[in-house]
């Protein structure tokens, strides 16, 4: 089983689109969707995660990104750990290019991706730490 550990503060922007997106996904696939509250969250964010059947809702005692994610590993029943951040959005056959990667003896991956702006700090982010071999993305 897939375990996506998704770390939130304050996501009710990005969570209804994602979650809708990950539910359709773990309706077709083994995969369970973990979400690791931060307890600075001040939204309705647990709102909108408690709205979705296949979402598995925590609220983490502390805050900070690495507790979070450490956090919802702790709850994860699955093999595959996949860190998301709730605004990035995964290609569609995500799950297909996981099992695909393990088969061929992989241990760990990510995926490159894009910002859907394009000021230049952004572009510099881009082009030197999500897309390309670089000492940040060996």
């Amino acid at each position: 089983m897939l375990s996506i550990i998704i770390p939130i503060y304050n996501e009710a922007e990005n969570l209804p689109s994602q979650l809708t997106f990950l539910q359709y996904k773990a309706e077709k696939f083994p995969i369970e969707i973990i979400i690791s509250n931060s307890p600075n969250t001040t939204d309705n964010s647990p709102e909108i995660c408690k709205k979705f059947s296949k979402i598995r809702f925590f609220e983490c005692d502390k805050s900070g990104r690495a507790f979070q994610m450490n956090f919802g590993a702790s709850k994860a029943r699955g093999d595959i750990l996949l860190f998301l951040h709730a605004d990035i959005r995964l290609p569609n056959d995500f799950y297909k290019q996981i099992i695909h990667a393990i088969g061929n003896g992989f241990k760990m991956g990510f995926f490159s991706y894009k910002f859907d702006r394009n000021t230049f700090i952004l572009i510099i982010a881009n082009h030197n730490f999500t897309n390309l071999n670089t000492f940040f993305t060996p």
